[in-house]
């Protein structure tokens, strides 16, 4: 069940270097001679045989020579779930937030309704039609929902672009930095809908006020 690849290091003298070699015996004998060093061993199981058992199996077995055994596609696995997970949390969070952001833009509009009752009354009784005044309120949320989602989108992608160009992980990548415009598109496009759903309301109430009612002068 083992391979012939093994993983040397070379000695630690001062002309030596740091980083591990991946080469067959041999060859790592011919190259670094007496300095070379066993520091770990490639493990390829048989047909059948599973990692996770074989590594718990060696690391008991050899227990007294403090043997470390990682399968490196359950590691690899492990570390990507992680990453997708939290992710997922991420993505949670900002659901959350965004959810937030649009209630608090209905409540905002519900506000406007009740501020402005006076005045929605004296346009009416002015002549305004209840159409326009409910398309006033209308394009003053979209005028608003549309700057959060253009602001947010720019400083999410440049957000995103510095922590690409900042960060040793993706170093040496070709390809230039990824954008998904399709998803900021089809986010964009659902934050737009949700906020003319969550405004239509107030500005539907707003369009029925009446306008003796508004005007009244109560005692």
């Amino acid at each position: 069940m083992l391979s012939n690849g093994m993983v040397f290091y070379p000695g630690t003298g001062a002309s030596s270097t740091t980083y591990p070699v991946i080469m067959g015996e041999q060859a790592t004998r011919e190259l670094f001679g007496a300095q070379a060093q066993n520091a770990s061993a490639l493990v390829r199981t048989s047909t059948g045989t599973s990692p996770d058992a074989l590594a718990t199996q060696l690391q008991g077995e050899q227990l007294s020579s403090s043997l470390v055994a990682t399968p490196i596609e359950s590691e690899i696995r492990q570390q990507f779930d992680s990453s997708t997970a939290f992710f997922r949390l991420m993505q949670g969070f900002l659901a959350l937030g965004l959810g937030v952001g649009i209630t608090g833009l209905g409540v905002v509009m519900v506000r406007a309704v009740r501020e402005r009752r006076r005045t929605i009354g004296i346009l009416r009784a002015l002549g305004f039609r209840a159409r326009t005044v409910q398309r006033s309120f209308l394009w003053e949320s979209t005028f608003i929902a549309v700057e959060g989602i253009v602001l947010g989108s720019l400083l999410g992608v440049l957000t995103t672009w510095l922590m690409y160009s900042n960060s040793a992980a993706f170093e040496g990548l070709e390809g230039g930095f990824p954008v998904e415009w399709t998803s900021i598109c089809v986010l964009a496009a659902a934050t737009f809908a949700a906020s003319l759903l969550a405004t239509i309301g107030p500005a539907r109430r707003a369009a029925a006020i009446r306008p003796a009612l508004a005007v009244r002068v109560t005692e």
